[in-house]
């Protein structure tokens, strides 16, 4: 794997993760809701940072998809927390 290739799996799977923190991170407790947005923060700054890296390694970072499945049913808070759980697992 070159490290275009391997940066930009990075990306993508950082998109993934902040795609779910924002449609997950709205169903979460209230309590929860600054741990919510903080991980969607730091998973847009990832990926923000390994774009760079794609691109300095002369690459073009990939495009992020326009949803993406997630591991559980986010309509529910128990099932919303689930979800965020499986993205940082």
């Amino acid at each position: 794997m070159t490290p275009v290739e391997a940066w930009s799996a990075v990306v993508s799977g950082e998109a993934a993760a902040a795609y779910a923190y924002s449609v997950a991170g709205g169903r979460v407790p209230s309590a929860a809701r600054r741990r919510a947005i903080a991980g969607l923060d730091a998973h847009r700054a990832n990926g923000s940072r390994a774009s760079a890296l794609v691109s300095a390694a002369g690459g073009t970072p990939p495009v992020a998809a326009a949803a993406y499945d997630l591991p559980d049913d986010v309509r529910t808070p128990k099932g919303a927390r689930r979800t965020l759980a499986e993205v940082e697992n």
